[in-house]
């Protein structure tokens, strides 16, 4: 089966929205609160890379902000970015990494090439050259 982005973002979206509106506390009459007392923040990193020299990707921003803005409904706090090179990339993922160690409940989003590097998966900048 050939891999569709459109339909592995509507599984991810759908995932999500049940894990964090599965527990009763998450759900109010009009919808999801942002957040319940006491509960840790949300916060998630989502990154869009598309636009690659070699071999750019038309889906992977457009999948980003469709996640995103599904995270936001949800009461997560959303640093977003696309198309971004290796500097940019690394200080958003330094940020991410400062605003969960006071607790925080972390989710991270990737859409782009990536290579596996043994034992990790390896995520690639937009900068990247064949």
């Amino acid at each position: 089966m050939p891999y569709n982005s459109s339909q592995l973002t509507q599984n991810i979206i759908i995932l999500l929205s049940l894990t964090l509106l599965g527990h009763p506390s998450h759900a109010t009459d009009k919808g999801l609160e942002r957040q319940q007392a006491g509960e840790p923040e949300r916060i998630a990193l989502v990154i869009g890379n598309g636009n690659y020299q070699s071999r750019p990707l038309k889906n992977p921003v457009n999948d980003a902000q469709d996640i995103a803005q599904a995270l936001r409904q949800l009461g997560f706090s959303v640093i977003f970015k696309t198309n971004a090179d290796q500097a940019t990339m690394e200080n958003a993922i330094n940020h991410f990494g400062k605003k969960l160690d006071g607790g925080a409940v972390g989710l991270f989003y990737y859409s782009g090439h990536g290579v596996q590097s043994r034992p990790f998966p390896a995520l690639n900048n937009s900068n990247i050259k064949q």
